[in-house]
């Protein structure tokens, strides 16, 4: 048996085959974002900002609030704003703007 320690930055390009990319790892607390260069990780280049995942649920509620959506029984804001994140949430793989148009084109038949 064997242990290797790594930063997060390297393991990550590690497992996806490459040597050179810029790593964003969006937590629920907190977004990292890190240049790795010929794996090696630019820790000096390094940025970290406190937006993340919970920054989104509760932006998600206000939105769903605003709306007029109401929440069922038993069900608080946090945890509905989580769950719409999580459920109805997309990240564009291509183009924004060709995503958003196939998007509404399959919507209107």
């Amino acid at each position: 048996p064997s242990v290797f320690i790594g930063s997060t930055a390297f393991l990550c390009i590690l497992g996806a085959g490459l040597s050179t990319a810029l790593v964003i790892d969006i937590g629920e607390s907190g977004t990292t974002v890190v240049p790795v260069d010929e794996g090696h990780p630019q820790a000096h280049s390094a940025v970290r900002n406190s937006i993340g995942g919970f920054a989104l649920s509760n932006a998600m509620a206000l939105l769903m609030q605003d709306a007029g959506c109401m929440v069922p029984e038993g069900l608080t804001w946090p945890i509905a704003g989580r769950l719409a994140k999580e459920r109805l949430g997309h990240v564009a793989t291509k183009d924004f703007e060709i995503e958003l148009r196939d998007d509404l084109s399959s919507i209107a038949g």
